[in-house]
């Protein structure tokens, strides 16, 4: 659970990380997805990001994440070695991502939720020079790969495949371009009820000129998958159903929502958390299938077999690549300067 100061703090980080990536989408040759993942990875990974001219730096958000609640960020970065045989399905535009909560004061409610995010870069409608507008399209969209997808998601009961949409921030388009996607934002977005955490920082936001909600790099959901720049806008923070996450949500807010455990009915529903720790008093359930997806993710070579296999069965031709060569951890931790013996919090 953030407060709303930390939950401010967090997208303030994570969207410093977008506007570092995003940047080099407005080049005179944009880059590529691997090469903006593996900028992304660097930017994130606590050994690799000094020296990157990050606005807000991890050390600077522990330094306030402590002050105000006791909060601390990590972030690894873990490079997969697979064997030869499996080697052939790792595509390096996709990346594993865990994320977790250590609850050192009240150990049962530790988590962690993996993710698997495919990478497609926004293309310019206009190369010389580099320009966006709200009809640019993104590329490498591929059917067969996208009803693999579904089919693995279908197979797990675990949703825990999404995109990841490299785009250029909307402070970065021309006047006319820029205006249309804030209408969007307007439209979908001033209706809602500014409640809670998440409805208090959507409020704050919207004042702003230029703010989070004009990110780069978006995380969108298979199933509503936008083929435009101003299809992306328009679902932005929009559930697709009201217990459900947004289709269409920045990377800074896709983070801080999961860390600020706003919304369990969503967890509930799709059962995305694993549990760390549980009371001596507690069985362990049975979460073989999120066991699963989490090896996916980490590159665990019992976990990818067991997906090839899928696809044998079925008599299917192989997958298109789909393994990480990578996988970053972000993990918040709470209770973890204090007294081992006294942290805990016991309400009997």
């Amino acid at each position: 659970m953030l407060s709303p100061i930390a939950f401010d703090l967090i997208i303030k980080y994570f969207d410093a990380v977008d506007r570092a990536v995003a940047a080099r989408l407005s080049r005179k040759r944009p880059w590529s997805e691997p090469a903006l993942t593996s900028l992304l990875c660097d930017l994130l990974d606590e050994e690799t990001q000094e020296g990157q001219n990050l606005s807000y730096t991890l050390r600077q958000l522990n330094e306030e994440l402590n002050a105000f609640d006791g909060l601390e960020m990590n972030a690894t970065l873990e490079t997969h070695e697979y064997p030869p045989h499996i080697e052939r399905w790792v595509t390096q535009s996709d990346l594993g991502f865990v994320v977790g909560f250590d609850n050192l004061m009240i150990p049962e409610d530790s988590w962690t939720a993996s993710w698997l995010l495919q990478a497609k870069r926004l293309y310019p409608t206009s190369k010389n020079p580099v320009q966006y507008d709200e009809t640019s399209r993104f590329g490498g969209m591929n059917k067969e790969q996208h009803a693999r997808i579904e089919k693995l998601v279908d197979t797990t009961d675990v949703p825990f495949i999404k995109y990841l949409l490299y785009c250029p921030r909307v402070e970065s388009l021309d006047h006319v371009t820029r205006q249309k996607l804030r209408y969007l934002h307007n439209k979908s977005l001033t209706t809602h009820i500014y409640d809670y955490t998440f409805g208090l920082q959507l409020y704050n936001e919207l004042r702003k000129v230029e703010n989070s909600l004009g990110a780069g790099l978006l995380i969108a959901d298979p199933r509503y998958l936008p083929g435009t720049f101003g299809a992306a806008h328009s679902e932005l923070l929009k559930p697709i159903t009201p217990l459900d996450w947004p289709s269409v949500t920045p990377l800074a807010w896709f983070l801080a929502l999961q860390l600020a455990d706003e919304c369990p009915d969503i967890d509930q529903q799709h059962g995305l958390r694993r549990p760390l720790r549980l009371p001596p008093t507690v069985a362990p359930p049975n979460h073989s299938d999120l066991d699963w997806v989490h090896g996916i993710v980490t590159g665990d070579e019992k976990a990818v077999e067991r997906v090839l296999e899928l696809f044998n069965d079925d008599n299917e031709r192989a997958p298109e690549p789909f393994l990480p060569p990578h996988t970053l951890t972000i993990g918040v931790s709470v209770g973890h300067d204090l007294d081992p013996e006294r942290r805990r919090i016991r309400m009997e």
